[in-house]
């Protein structure tokens, strides 16, 4: 039964067994009788003592005499809890999304081992960039998203943090960092406490100033002080940042996003304040190619983007994961149960993983042997070879290895370069992998038999040295060829080489106006004020209503203003912000 009914059967048998105690509960008459509903309270009911049967009361399935009513009591506080936390999570704008028992088990996928595999690796390693998931309808991109948070384990914040802060990193927000600059707080004596990792979604009509945050107009004016609101990416730092549809983000937004990403902190000037904070979640994107393409510079941005129409599904997968979905909608928990052994083998791995991270790096030649894959790939930039390597480190820490194997390299290749390539390397035709005929034997046979007969104890021996570096050195592969059906190559991503190779024509920039189009952020008026920003208008005024408030008294008392001219907020011209259109 879903917690919410069964908080419901619980209320329901504490409200009649508590009040059996006082008198019977009043009798439902003129209401139609619910075979099932839990009214009704045994000999002790009022439908008894009146109508001398339950016609109108029928028995609760659950047995009220079974559980006293402070036992009723608990249960119901603990249902109320759990249902209160996750009402709190799913506020309605906040961005916020609750993965509980509802959220489809990530080894329950089938099929797409390659974006659950750099989910994974991303889990380990949020330095690789993210995961951008694109595929048509219906191909799990979402359920994968939501599901590798589930994986990951709670971390340790300090304690009343907005900004969810490592009390061992040393990054620190400014309001932190000002504490302990004064004196009144030391560090690594900061209170902590240990909270899930959060997961928070970006709406695509979000405005600047709910994703990097902003003056919290009520308390600013309730204590005369700037307070600041932190925003939906302060929200996300250390957890997983989820932004569905990618390619329909406003494009002043994206490039917000990614500056923050990219640089991994976020910096917010504006009415009275200054705020810096860091910034560093896991970013899980998906996208539908059909809807939208999807930026370059958002492509170059993010560590890999995987298709999850790469690999389509035969029919008996298609018939599998028919079933484990139809068998997750009819019982979510016990579906979940059945792979709850994997998903906690995952969450041990993954916290392994990341301690393995911190010891694993690369040699010279395995760096040099990423790079000539990159160039092999016509791959641009340098992103490609970064994310690589991060990939490479976080695949080795994931199988539990010492250090970075051959293995891991090619893993960074497919995860990282493969995606960004813009030419593949055609296999050799089978006609050049003929063996060339043998030459025609030399005249003095004999002779150059001794020869090589001299110089075979030679060779030996310069094999036997070779051999012992080879052992010494770490292992990189000899040669990687991209492999059409071991990548999952975005059948897009050609199509955006060649235009990329091909050059831009029309204008793509964004028509700001003061009168039409969609409120991208508040600016100064210039002259006249068309549409008035009223969110920033008051965010702006609210640090100055108490000097105001006080002002306005003085002149009242004084005499120089009247009563009626009081107000309750006090805009100024100096506050006064207008909408920028685009």
């Amino acid at each position: 039964m879903p917690p919410h009914a069964r908080k419901l059967w619980f209320l329901a048998g504490l409200t009649l067994s508590t009040s059996s105690f006082i008198s019977p509960p009043s009798c439902a008459v003129g209401r139609a009788a619910t075979v099932g509903t839990p009214w009704c309270t045994g000999a002790a009911c009022r439908c008894v003592l009146t109508h001398g049967s339950h016609a109108r009361c029928p028995p609760s399935p659950l047995c009220t005499a079974s559980l006293d009513a402070e036992e009723r009591m608990r249960q119901a506080d603990e249902l109320m809890a759990a249902e209160s936390a996750s009402s709190a999570s799913q506020r309605a704008g906040s961005g916020d999304v609750f993965s509980g028992p509802s959220t489809f088990p990530l080894p329950a996928v089938v099929g797409q081992d390659a974006i659950k595999t750099a989910l994974l690796l991303c889990g380990v390693n949020p330095k690789i960039g993210g995961v951008v998931i694109s595929g048509s309808r219906g191909t799990a991109k979402s359920v994968m998203a939501r599901a590798v948070h589930t994986l990951l384990p709670p971390i340790e914040i300090v304690k009343g943090s907005g900004f969810n802060i490592d009390a061992e990193s040393k990054e620190f927000d400014s309001f932190l960092q000002a504490e302990i600059d004064s004196g009144a707080k030391t560090f690594g004596q900061l209170e902590t406490e240990v909270v899930k990792a959060p997961f928070v979604q970006i709406p695509l009509d979000v405005l600047e100033d709910r994703l990097l945050g902003s003056v919290d107009v009520e308390k600013s004016v309730r204590t005369g002080q700037t307070v600041f609101e932190p925003g939906l990416l302060a929200a996300a730092h250390r957890g997983v940042l989820y932004v569905d549809d990618i390619n329909l983000l406003d494009e002043s937004t994206s490039n917000l996003l990614l500056e923050a990403l990219s640089t991994g902190w976020v910096t917010v000037e504006r009415e009275g304040l200054s705020v810096r904070h860091p910034c560093r979640p896991l970013l899980i994107a998906t996208f539908n190619p059909e809807e939208a393409e999807l930026r370059e510079h958002l492509m170059d941005r993010i560590g890999t983007c995987l298709s999850a129409d790469a690999a389509p599904l035969e029919q008996d997968e298609r018939l599998e994961a028919v079933k484990r979905a139809l068998d997750f909608s009819a019982d979510p928990i016990a579906f979940s149960a059945q792979f709850q052994e994997v998903q906690e083998q995952m969450q041990t791995e993954i916290i392994f993983a990341r301690e393995y991270l911190k010891s694993m790096t690369l040699t010279k030649e395995q760096q040099k042997y990423l790079c000539e894959e990159a160039i092999r790939a016509g791959v641009q930039g340098h992103r490609g070879e970064i994310f690589a390597i991060e990939a490479a480190r976080a695949n080795a820490a994931l199988e539990g290895r010492d250090r970075v194997e051959a293995e891991d390299l090619q893993m960074g290749v497919r995860l990282c370069i493969a995606p960004r390539g813009t030419q593949i390397q055609a296999p050799p035709d089978e006609d050049m992998m003929q063996q060339p005929p043998p030459p025609p034997p030399p005249q003095n046979q004999e002779e150059e038999q001794e020869q090589e007969d001299k110089e075979e104890p030679e060779k030996e021996e310069e094999e036997e040295q070779q051999d012992e570096v080879e052992d010494a050195a770490p292992p990189v592969p000899e040669e990687f060829m991209f492999d059409v059906e071991g990548v999952a190559l975005d059948p897009d991503v050609m199509k955006f080489a060649n235009k990329a190779k091909s050059g831009r024509s029309g204008s793509r920039g964004m028509i700001f106006s003061e009168e039409r189009g969609r409120y991208i952020k508040p600016i100064l008026p210039r002259g006249g004020v068309r549409k008035l920003a009223v969110d920033a208008t008051m965010r702006t005024a609210a640090p100055y209503q108490a000097r105001r408030r006080e002002r306005m008294d003085d002149a009242i008392s004084s005499g120089e203003k009247k009563a009626s001219d009081s107000r309750t907020v006090y805009i100024e011209q100096s506050d006064v912000r207008a909408k920028k259109m685009a």
